[in-house]
């Protein structure tokens, strides 16, 4: 029988070998969102305080991201709604999922409102809508601290 089909096997072995590539890849894929660092961002910075007169104390943490910048041209959609429903604006925010909506962050001096949410990929960053694409362009994709109120 081996002899009489060998086509047969061959494509056989040629459609088990893609199973088995198949379910490797989907293993992999799975391994990789399980890396803490990929999956998802742990927002777990020290909270220090600022007094900023006798009766009000101000919470606040402090960490290193990736800070980038995002414009009207890359929105999804035409009117570019953010994550919480609303229209695109400077002092707008994406954030990643474990800071709350509303959450006002200070990047560079400037201080911003999470508004919106990225990609799950890049769940670890903070990205900064900006009105002027080009502004947007230039500001590129660095290392910056992230001063987070709570």
């Amino acid at each position: 029988m081996i002899a009489e089909n060998p086509k047969r096997i061959i494509n056989y072995i040629l459609f088990l070998t893609a199973i088995a590539f198949g379910l490797f890849i989907g293993y992999f894929i799975d391994l990789l969102l399980s890396i803490p660092s990929l999956a998802s961002f742990e927002y777990s910075a020290p909270v220090e305080t600022k007094a900023l007169s006798a009766d009000k104390v101000e919470k606040y943490s402090k960490i290193n991201a990736v800070v980038t910048a995002y414009c009207p041209n890359s929105c999804d959609d035409p009117d570019c709604i953010m994550a919480n429903g609303e229209k695109a604006y400077y002092g707008a925010a994406a954030c990643p999922r474990a800071i709350p909506f509303g959450t006002k962050i200070k990047v560079d001096g400037y201080e911003f409102v999470c508004k919106d949410r990225l990609a799950r990929k890049y769940d670890d960053r903070f990205d900064i809508f900006m009105d002027d694409c080009e502004n947007a362009r230039l500001s590129g994709k660095h290392n910056e601290e992230v001063i987070i109120y709570q």
